[in-house]
């Protein structure tokens, strides 16, 4: 939403949208997609006409060589797109640097 926008609202919307947005409903939603992807998997991992396939770390690397390019040139379509993928990356070696 646009700032201007945010701003035009009432002040009882605003404490609404604030309540139920930010990081704390991001985790929020995170929890809830994270359990989803468990059951989710567990449910293939047992079906009989499901394969799950994990890659290889040359499989990986590969599909990160072939993918980069696609990343690099939506990141290089303005300085708002390259923030926004310095920022993932900054927040995924932050989450990989805990695990």
């Amino acid at each position: 939403m646009a700032k201007a926008k945010y701003q035009s609202l009432p002040s009882e919307v605003r404490k609404i949208l604030d309540e139920n947005s930010g990081e704390a409903q991001s985790r929020r939603v995170g929890a809830t997609l994270d359990k989803f992807e468990q059951t989710e998997r567990a449910k293939l991992d047992a079906s009989k006409t499901h394969t799950i396939v994990t890659l290889t770390p040359e499989q990986r690397t590969t599909w990160t060589a072939r993918v980069s390019p696609i990343i690099e040139t939506w990141a290089g379509t303005d300085d708002t797109h390259a923030k926004v993928l310095a920022k993932v990356r900054e927040l995924a070696a932050a989450v990989k640097a805990r695990k």
